[in-house]
């Protein structure tokens, strides 16, 4: 009988620690990309970065924006929002797949997180938002259509 018990001891240690871990952090591989997932269109893209401080506590981050070069006037925008420990490289070819054809592609920095954070999604979240308002504002230096924005990540 304690022969059995110890696989069932085992497998609830299992449930109750390590796969919650690994469903809360998972561990992704690179994803590069050698073509974009579709074919490129007719803009060239231009990628700039605009750093700045977090307005929550000071620390240094970063916009990153994916911007069609010649297009003038008003562009509709993708605005990213980062999820736990998603690098902004496993968007890259997409970023400028979506600049290419007319798009701004806006992503704010997300800081990684390796311990639980109960307040990171939150934090993610208003970094999206201070990036939307300054991309609205005109303070990014690309000039969005404000009828025309989506969000995802």
């Amino acid at each position: 009988a304690a022969s059995m018990a110890r696989p069932a001891l085992a497998y609830r240690f299992f449930l109750t620690f390590v796969a919650p871990f690994v469903l809360l952090f998972p561990v992704w591989d690179r994803n590069d990309f050698d073509s974009p997932p579709v074919p490129m269109g007719s803009f060239n893209v231009v990628e700039r970065r605009v750093e700045l401080k977090r307005a929550d506590d000071g620390a240094p981050s970063g916009i990153t924006i994916f911007e069609p070069n010649g297009l003038v006037g008003p562009k509709p925008m993708f605005l990213w929002v980062l999820g736990s420990n998603v690098e902004p490289y496993y968007h890259q070819s997409l970023n400028e797949t979506l600049a290419s054809y007319g798009y701004a592609v806006i992503m704010a920095d997300t800081p990684l997180t390796f311990i639980p954070d109960l307040l990171y999604h939150r934090r993610n979240t208003q970094l999206a938002k201070e990036a939307l308002a300054m991309a609205l504002d005109g303070e990014l230096g690309v000039e969005i259509d404000a009828e025309k924005i989506a969000a995802g990540g």
